[in-house]
């Protein structure tokens, strides 16, 4: 009977590596729905394989199940459980000799993978180690996918630390070295980095490539070393790109596309990033409360569920935005602590205002935060003019000159009025034409609460 049962085992591991062999090969080419029908429910064959598997001296199956079954935990949204799977995978990797390099290669990178999104910033150093080890070995074995996996991952974790320029010419490069096969990877990368840059025109450019070709045949890549998908990471760019350009509906229709896409898929950690990165920034910037705050619910949701613990890091900070959380500058300063001058650190003071507070403010100045520069001069200015007015006036006009440049006219005129608002001086008419040329300036009619305030200083 044992002997029966050691076949049966070894039978059954032997199938689920072939089944998700066959599960790799159809997610560059089927719908997810139907991805999801034929393969979904292999991940309990993939548990009672690896049961067996880590109960056995069979290292290698183990390996090779633990490796390829990311594809499917990740659409399933089961991060948790795949980080506990791969962990001790890898443990065991390390004490076992003769390693195939593509299946260790494989490990790590779903390793570096599964802390960036459960774990956060406090591994993120370990995540890069696992990305950098998995690039290497790649490289020896002249595996060009895995290659371009482990960097796009390990681009991922940078950008979030505000290291923009770093990730794009990390993108240039495996475009230049990979051609093809790394388009889909580079200018996921590229697109996400220029447009926190504040390069709003590359950004579009390269958006609109990225939703074009998801218009074709599926063709979906195995080199997202973060796990998002394609056409989000377009749609939700080109929504905040949209916002900050002063085309307010267009941000409003694109970031709803970017999560109801996601919601269709039921793929939580591309909803959270959508969310995070464009829908609750546009709804709370534009006013919008009401759709912030079912946002931000949902983010709170699939972060915990899915335990995206990075996620959840996004949610705790959003919720001290709204009006009803009394938020001291204190509160926002403990909310970064350990964590770098990035994306959520920029966002939040975007959102915040004076709130944030000084130190926040000049921390988020001292990164390569492009996309919301101007703005954070205009805070900067407010928090000075009452100690200040020079330097106040300096930093109003250098956040004009710089929202006119990366033609962005919500800056402009959020700086004209905050410039018109606090400074009094002989030059009122040199105010008011800042606030007028920052209307003009808009492709259609400014947001509400920014429209309001120009219009009562104009008339003053």
């Amino acid at each position: 009977a044992s002997e029966f049962g050691e076949s049966c085992g070894l039978s059954h591991a032997r199938w689920v590596c072939a089944e998700l062999e066959q599960a790799k090969a159809g997610w560059r080419n089927l719908d997810k729905f139907e991805w999801l029908q034929a393969h979904g429910d292999l991940i309990n064959d993939i548990r009672a394989a690896l049961d067996w598997c880590f109960g056995t001296d069979q290292r290698k199956l183990c390996f090779e199940i633990a490796a390829a079954s990311h594809i499917l935990s990740t659409q399933l949204g089961l991060m948790d459980e795949q980080l506990k799977i791969v962990e001790r995978a890898v443990a065991l990797m390390e004490t076992t000799a003769d390693v195939d390099p593509l299946i260790e290669t494989q490990l790590r990178s779903t390793l570096g993978l599964v802390l960036f999104h459960v774990r956060g910033v406090r591994a993120d150093e370990q995540a890069i180690r696992e990305f950098e080890k998995a690039a290497e070995i790649a490289e020896t074995t002249g595996d060009h996918v895995e290659i371009v996996r482990a960097h796009s991952g390990r681009c991922a974790i940078i950008t979030t630390q505000g290291k923009y320029a770093e990730a794009a010419e990390i993108a240039l490069g495996l475009e230049s070295k990979f051609g093809k096969l790394a388009h889909g990877a580079s200018s996921r990368i590229l697109a996400m980095n220029t447009h926190f840059l504040g390069q709003h025109e590359k950004t579009n450019h390269l958006c609109t490539i990225a939703v074009e070709a998801s218009l074709g045949p599926i063709g979906r890549t195995l080199t997202s070393g973060a796990g998002y998908d394609q056409k989000t990471v377009a749609l939700m760019l080109m929504a905040k790109t949209a916002w900050i350009q002063g085309f307010s509906q267009r941000a409003i229709s694109l970031a709803e596309e970017a999560v109801a896409e996601d919601l269709n898929l039921d793929d939580a950690i591309s909803i959270c990033l959508a969310i995070y990165v464009s829908a609750f920034p546009v709804y709370f910037g534009l006013g919008e409360f009401q759709a912030a705050r079912h946002h931000h619910t949902l983010l709170r949701e699939l972060s915990t569920k899915h335990s995206i613990f990075r996620s959840q890091l996004w949610a705790d900070a959003f919720e001290l935005l709204f009006p009803e959380s009394n938020a001291t500058t204190r509160q926002f300063e403990t909310a970064f602590v350990g964590d770098t001058n990035g994306a959520r650190l920029e966002t939040v003071i975007a959102l915040a205002g004076e709130r944030s507070g000084p130190y926040l403010v000049d921390w988020a100045l001292a990164g390569n935060a492009g996309w919301c520069r101007p703005e954070l001069l205009r805070i900067k200015g407010d928090l000075a003019r009452h100690n200040d007015p020079a330097a106040a006036r300096d930093l109003y006009s250098r956040a004009i000159s710089g929202a006119i440049a990366q033609k962005s006219p919500l800056w402009q005129l959020r700086a004209a009025n905050s410039n018109a608002e606090w400074l009094l001086d002989d030059e009122h008419s040199t105010s008011k034409r800042l606030i007028e040329d920052a209307l003009k300036a808009f492709p259609e009619t400014p947001p509400r609460i920014e429209l309001q305030t120009a219009e009562r200083l104009l008339a003053s």
